[in-house]
């Protein structure tokens, strides 16, 4: 409950930065969106770890060079272990981004914010349910800027780690910058 508090407080203190589409321009450094691999682990009490691959698309705004705020959308990737099929419905956040500008090119950053995870979980012979979770998340990545607008980055996740439920992903995305 505590965590579902702070994650709003972050979210409305972010919301009061930005102002109506108007003004928009004059706020804001940049706009990106991207798509991306994303390799996922997810954990439970009762299950072995295992990973596999899904697809993320993204979103973001810099307000400066040095903060911004993101939004991912995860989704897809199944695999079988004991004989119980676990897929990735999907994965939301929104993430307040910290940069470290390095160079013009290169900028490593932190994430840190609020998700929502549901992952499918389909025993053979057995109904299937839906495993929720959300909360705080955290991670760590660098961005190289590279020709047209466009960036490549690379960055580590973990989205969920709540008492028998663990998920995070590491992905590579393309970006282009507005």
């Amino acid at each position: 409950m505590g965590r579902i508090r702070s994650s709003s407080l972050l979210v409305a203190v972010l919301s009061l930065w930005i102002s109506p589409p108007s003004q928009a321009s004059s706020i804001l450094e940049e706009w990106y969106v991207g798509l991306g691999a994303m390799h996922w682990g997810y954990e439970e009490r009762d299950l072995p770890r295992e990973t596999t691959w899904g697809g993320r698309l993204m979103g973001g705004v810099m307000f400066t060079r040095h903060v911004g705020l993101e939004a991912h959308f995860g989704m897809g990737g199944k695999y079988t272990v004991d004989r119980i099929d676990v897929e990735l419905d999907s994965v939301d956040s929104l993430l307040l981004r910290l940069n470290a500008p390095i160079t013009s090119w290169f900028q490593p950053y932190v994430l840190t914010g609020f998700s929502q995870t549901q992952i499918v979980i389909n025993p053979e012979d057995v109904d299937a349910t839906t495993e929720n979770a959300s909360g705080l998340s955290i991670g760590a990545g660098f961005e190289v800027r590279v020709r047209g607008g466009f960036a490549l980055s690379v960055d580590g996740i973990r989205y969920q780690d709540e008492p028998g439920f663990t998920f995070q992903a590491a992905t590579a995305t393309l970006k282009w910058r507005f």
